[in-house]
């Protein structure tokens, strides 16, 4: 009898066994307290055990003790309070520290910090915090952009200036104010007269015409000067916040070309065949689209550049209207020089293209070259279109100009007057 009495416990035993590994509900109990207590009471004489789900045999077990099966039991785990190393920082970039069972509110940046290791405090808590709470420290993550790129933006005043401003037919345009302040001055980005590194001028041409390499431009250094086509969509819009991003702005005028008209730089046009007058209202046509602007740059021009007779009543139209011109030659003989000189028009000469061809490789070669011609003659004025690798590699030298001994400038810090040497721009 004693026999049967244990094959019963057993069996009971192992019934209870497995209908707790059996259960969901039970299992989910297993998961939170990480123990199971399976506890067989001794019955009375003559008492007879429930049946369970599955018909356990309806026999008195025989007399015994409490029998325990035992689990691993896994540590408890610890509630989290996560803080950031260090004191907490009172800016507009520091975040929160994150909360275990919470979520950060969406477009949170990542809190400036460093990449030390977490370190952990047993038993140390905030206040605050309930008793029992394990304090976790964690290292927070910067995203700030590298140290090369980053520069100080200082918005340029809102123009037009009313007191630089004619207001014509073709609508508003520049003009040298009745104290003699010039549109190229006002409307330029402040230099320091005094400087006496190596001076760099970049002049990003093509703008306005795709948005998106517009807009990159827009985040170049703003040192760098911004070149817009003149009959783009926008123009205004464009020039506003080129000034905003601190840049100073020039317009780029279509010149005429020998292969005119296979290749045509765009409306309006100057032409060797067209009047004086003609070409003086194409002109002053493109100057009004826009204010806040400190000259020109030409857009082709190999046959209209080494025309005298077509190049000097433009360049007079410039120079009464206190507008400087950056010439990129592309003639073989520019007739540009004598009658600048002769005018008095603030007046600079590219002495490199930066991206011909537009390669990573290409690109900061020709940099370096610039850098060679800046050391020698004390200035040098580069340029460049809004090509997506020729803009990254300019944004990466930028950053590389303070170790160099280099400084960069806008064109009107390095533009002649009157060829008495580069003249600084004031505001």
């Amino acid at each position: 009898m004693a026999g049967l009495s244990l094959v019963l416990l057993i069996f009971i035993s192992g019934v209870a066994a497995w209908l707790l590994w059996a259960s969901p509900t039970t299992n989910r109990q297993l998961a939170s307290l990480g123990a199971v207590e399976v506890a067989i009471e001794k019955l009375p004489p003559g008492a007879k055990p429930d049946t369970g789900p599955l018909g356990a045999p309806d026999k008195a077990p025989a007399v015994g003790a409490l029998v325990e099966l035992p689990v691993l039991q896994p540590p408890p785990v610890p509630k989290l309070d996560v803080t950031p190393v260090g004191p907490q920082r009172k800016t507009a970039d520091a975040t929160p520290a994150a909360t275990p069972g919470t979520t950060p509110p969406a477009g949170t940046p990542p809190a400036p910090g460093t990449n030390a290791p977490a370190t952990t405090t047993p038993g140390a808590t905030a206040p605050g915090t309930p008793p029992g709470t394990t304090t976790v420290n964690v290292p927070t993550m910067s995203n700030a952009a590298p140290e090369a790129l980053k520069t100080v933006t200082a918005p340029l005043p809102p123009a037009p200036v009313a007191e630089l401003t004619e207001q014509s037919p073709a609508g508003p345009l520049p003009k040298i104010g009745a104290d003699g302040r010039a549109p190229w001055r006002v409307y330029s980005r402040p230099a320091d007269p005094a400087e006496k590194r190596p001076r760099v001028a970049i002049v990003v041409t093509g703008l306005g015409l795709a948005n998106e390499a517009s807009m990159t431009a827009l985040k170049l250094a703003p040192e760098a000067t911004l070149a817009f086509a003149p009959f783009v969509d926008r123009l205004k819009f464009w020039v506003e916040d080129a000034r905003k991003a601190g840049h100073e702005v020039l317009l780029s005028v279509p010149m005429e070309p020998t292969s005119y008209p296979k290749d045509d730089p765009g409306p309006q046009t100057l032409l060797t065949s067209s009047t004086e007058t003609d070409n003086s209202t194409r002109l002053l046509s493109m100057l009004s689209r826009a204010s806040g602007y400190v000259g020109i740059i030409n857009s082709a021009g190999s046959r209209f550049q080494g025309d005298s007779g077509a190049m000097k009543p433009v360049l007079t139209q410039l120079r009464q209207r206190g507008l400087l011109y950056l010439e990129l030659r592309t003639a073989t003989q520019s007739a540009s020089p004598p009658i600048v000189q002769a005018l008095g028009l603030p007046y600079a000469s590219v002495d490199r293209v930066l991206d011909s061809p537009a390669t990573r490789v290409a690109v900061d070669t020709a940099l370096a070259e610039l850098e060679a011609t800046a050391r020698q003659k004390g200035f040098a004025i580069g340029v460049i279109g809004p090509h997506p690798i020729a803009l990254e590699r300019l944004q990466a030298w930028f950053g590389t100009l303070a170790q160099k001994g280099i400084v960069a400038v806008p064109v009107s810090a390095v533009a002649t007057a009157s060829g008495a040497g580069p003249v600084a721009s004031t505001n």
